[in-house]
């Protein structure tokens, strides 16, 4: 009796320690729903029995909503109280957050009757995050931070897309790409700011050089790609997409051939940032009609979800689990071989494009890389999502570029 009151107990408390930092839940569920998409995607390529009707919209679906969904909350809510002031959401607020996002994705899934209902529904979670996070920032007088907002509004406009079912090339294609100008705003900053955080341990002076000619690129390498956004939505843009996407390389060669301290979890961000460009010079190559072989705009928009959005996901949320040593974050081996195998599971499914009597080969080792690394990603947050939560999360000291 005594033993099964303390194993209770301690459920009870590692579940109300679920709720002490937004992204225990959030970024569990990133991994959770990749883990989830990764069984449909084998699921639907060996032929098993699968009850959803339309596969590929599902996997859009649970992709865009609830994983990059649940990445936003994680990732704006961890960085929140640097930027206002304020304390953490958690707790019951935070619970209520999760709820939202659970039944959007319910509501996305066609689990509620009627059209507007099932749209209504799925605009809960991306308004309340964004009333949280104005709330807190006009409060702290943060009016510089309020254009943050733009990404939970961003998914907003899209669930209720989705929520429509709406589909079709062009929209898919100006989503994927409004997705890198968000990825390219932050994390462009962000791997300046992480870079130069390591770079101080052993020159001030070369740290905040290289992170002032980082934040001038990624500045320039996000207009002109919020340019060819623009023009792209009028049919056009080929070239300067693929112009902007060659930019975007400055960004991730320039801190691939820095040495840092804390390298082997720094470098996955550089790494993961590459597919931007590759993925952005695809998607303009095509709209030129340059001759890239069996290679379509499927697989252009993988290049950018799953090779930039998931593998940039993967390197910033992991960062959670990784561990404080002597001041600095220090991966563990796990978290390598996970971000590893999503990277190549990006790169597998690009060369499964290509075509070929091996291409469903191909796609199905792509699933299966997707699956073992987000398994193994998520093995390494666990030991993450119990005991007093990390502040800041995301660094080893608090970094106000992020």
């Amino acid at each position: 009796m005594r033993g099964e009151r303390r194993w209770w107990g301690g459920l009870a408390q590692v579940w109300s320690g679920l709720w002490a930092a937004a992204y225990r839940p959030f970024f569990g569920l990133v991994g959770l729903v990749a883990f989830a998409a990764g069984v449909g995607w084998c699921l639907a390529l060996t032929g098993l029995v699968w009850t959803v009707p339309d596969v590929a919209a599902w996997h859009a679906r649970v992709l865009a909503s609830g994983f990059i969904g649940a990445a936003l909350g994680g990732y704006l809510l961890s960085a929140l109280p640097g930027w206002s002031g304020r304390a953490p959401v958690s707790g019951a607020a935070l619970a209520v957050l999760v709820g939202a996002w659970g039944l959007g994705q319910g509501a996305l899934l066609g689990r509620f009757d009627g059209e507007v209902g099932q749209i209504g529904v799925s605009l809960l979670y991306p308004v309340a995050l964004a009333a949280l996070l104005a709330r807190d920032l006009v409060a702290a007088r943060a009016h510089g931070r309020l254009w943050v907002l733009a990404f939970p509004l961003g998914l907003a406009v899209q669930s209720a897309g989705l929520g429509q079912g709406a589909g079709g090339w062009f929209e898919a294609e100006t989503a994927a790409l409004a997705l890198m100008l968000g990825i390219s705003a932050i994390g462009g900053r962000m791997i300046g700011a992480f870079g130069a955080a390591s770079l101080s341990r052993r020159s001030d002076h070369r740290a905040r050089q290289a992170e002032v000619l980082s934040n001038r690129a990624a500045r320039v390498t996000t207009a002109a790609l919020a340019l060819a956004l623009v023009l792209g939505t009028l049919g056009g843009g080929g070239w300067v997409l693929v112009l902007a996407g060659g930019m975007q390389l400055w960004v991730p060669l320039f801190w691939l051939t820095r040495r840092v301290r804390d390298g082997a979890l720094f470098v996955q961000l550089p790494l993961a940032y590459l597919w931007l460009p590759v993925g952005v010079c695809l998607v303009g190559a095509l709209r030129l009609g340059m001759p890239l072989g069996a290679l379509t705009q499927t697989d252009a928009l993988h290049a950018l979800t799953m090779g930039a959005a998931a593998c940039m996901i993967a390197a910033v949320a992991g960062r959670a689990a990784a561990r404080r040593v002597d001041g600095a974050l220090q991966g563990r081996p796990v978290q390598a071989w996970a971000f590893g195998a999503i990277w190549m599971a990006a790169a597998v499914r690009l060369v499964a494009g290509i075509g070929g009597p091996l291409a469903d080969g191909w796609l199905l080792i792509s699933a299966l890389l997707w699956m073992v690394g987000w398994g193994l990603w998520l093995a390494a947050l666990l030991p993450a999502l119990v005991g007093p939560p990390r502040r800041p999360a995301l660094s080893a000291r608090r970094v106000g570029a992020v």
